[in-house]
């Protein structure tokens, strides 16, 4: 013969449960006045719940006033309604039923498999400490939110109504859940259709806020943001503490990236806005990546990129295609830039009154003003800025240009090279190398190894 005590599977309704006897625990609780502790009730009628003393302790079926009540069930299974007024509510242990009713509410769930109804206003539901399983969980109406303070990781998932949110094994069921608060764990956050605020707390975490104008939070940590979709429109995301990486890999539209939130990121019109992240991933398309004045990890992806890496110790990749490395008006020593794959990218000191010595050849960490030194690989065109500026070129063929002011040398070495001193008053030098090279000069500039002369 089965049990009576026994809980019902999960999957049971909510008015099954409520209407089924509760045999072994004998007390009910309906109580008509708000701070009132039943008469009655164990010895540990005087409780605590979320820092709020009790005003109505029971067991069985317990039912709050129309008015604010701090409501405290037993460590069996309990069936409690806060009725009306911004209630505190605590299930302990047990598989409780909670509709914590009208008014903005909080409530904590407690050990057991557990189901929550958290009404029609905004609400607050913190899980149980440590994993339970199988609690099901729904927002109802308003704006919910669920806070897990865990230290081991977790994953939840608001676009999806699946029983598998919590730590692993635990397969807690989140529905109309528009907040989620992870713990000290690695947490995975994703999440709904809508707007939603997800914080990660301490902990790696990683967010994928999908659609809506979310607010992402990654507090204390090393945390990554998925901005692969461009429905992702308005975000709000900051990296909180220690170092932080934004992510618009998978779009196929170009997207712009201001790390230090002095533009809006993302495709045309999508107006993300991001603060206290360092470091950015572009897309398939042909981004604009800006960095900050702190050290950053600036990715390009596929597509012909800009990258703008800021004035701390940066390391720029730009991946495939014809990509432009931008450098600042001003040194910013111990860059390593890396054009990629591809013969067409460009690094550029276009903005500098001060002249840099800039080599295509060496792997070596001499590039830039003096001091500076940047170390540039895979890059086969050159800008530079407005002052005395020495480059080199490789065996292949480059673009090396000079820029206007300046005593400049160019170097083509070999390949079939364009050398370009842009019309400046300055005597400069340019010799081809090897190769079928042209060049651009002014008259009383010297030139050598120059198969093709335009002045």
């Amino acid at each position: 013969m089965k049990d009576p005590n026994s809980p019902e599977p999960l999957e049971a309704s909510m008015a099954v449960r409520r209407a089924r006897p509760r045999v072994l625990i004998p007390t009910v609780v309906t109580v008509a006045a708000a701070s009132l502790v039943a008469v009655g009730t164990p010895a540990h009628a005087v409780e605590m719940c979320l820092g709020n003393l009790s005003t109505i302790v029971g067991s069985g079926t317990i039912t709050g006033t129309p008015g604010p009540d701090v409501i405290v069930g037993s460590l069996g299974v309990d069936t409690i309604n806060g009725g009306g007024g911004d209630d505190v509510i605590c299930g302990l242990a047990g598989n409780d039923l909670i509709d914590s009713g009208a008014g903005s509410d909080q409530v904590s769930d407690g050990a057991g498999a557990d189901i929550v109804d958290l009404g029609a206003d905004d609400d607050v539901l913190t899980s149980h400490t440590s994993k339970d399983s199988h609690d099901l969980i729904d927002g109802s109406g308003g704006w919910d939110q669920i806070r897990y303070l865990r230290t081991n990781a977790l994953k939840v998932n608001l676009s999806t109504t699946a029983s598998d949110d919590g730590e692993i094994g635990e397969a807690d069921k989140l529905v109309n859940v528009d907040s989620v608060v992870g713990g000290s764990g690695n947490d995975k956050l994703v999440g709904g259709f809508g707007a939603d605020l997800l914080d990660g707390g301490a902990g790696n975490d990683t967010f994928n806020g999908q659609s809506g104008a979310d607010v992402l939070l990654g507090g204390a940590g090393n945390d990554i943001f998925l901005e692969a979709s461009g429905g992702n429109e308005n975000d709000s995301i900051n990296g909180g503490l220690d170092i932080d990486e934004v992510s618009y890999a998978g779009r196929f539209e170009g997207v712009d990236i201001y790390l230090d939130g002095s533009g809006v990121s993302g495709e045309f019109g999508e107006n993300d806005v991001i603060t206290n992240a360092e470091n950015a991933r572009g897309g398939d398309g042909n981004d604009d990546i800006f960095g900050t004045s702190g050290p950053n990890v600036l990715y390009g992806g596929e597509g012909a990129d800009a990258i703008l890496d800021g004035l701390g110790a940066d390391k720029v990749d730009t991946g495939t295609g014809c990509d432009y490395m931008v450098q600042p008006p001003v040194a910013d020593p111990g860059d390593v830039l890396n054009g990629g794959g591809g013969a067409c990218d460009w690094i550029d000191y276009f903005d500098r009154t001060v002249g840099v010595t800039i080599s295509l050849k060496t792997t070596a960490a001499v590039n830039g003003a003096p001091g500076e030194g940047d170390k540039v690989t895979g890059a086969e065109n050159v800008y530079a800025g407005s002052g005395d500026d020495t480059i080199t070129g490789t065996g292949a063929a480059n673009q090396l240009n000079a820029n206007t002011g300046g005593a400049d040398v160019i170097k083509g070495l070999g390949g079939a090279d364009v050398l370009s001193v842009d019309d400046d008053m300055a005597d400069d030098e340019i010799d081809g190398g090897f190769g079928s090279d042209t060049g651009y000069v002014d008259p009383g500039d010297y030139a050598s190894s120059v198969e093709t002369i335009h002045f």
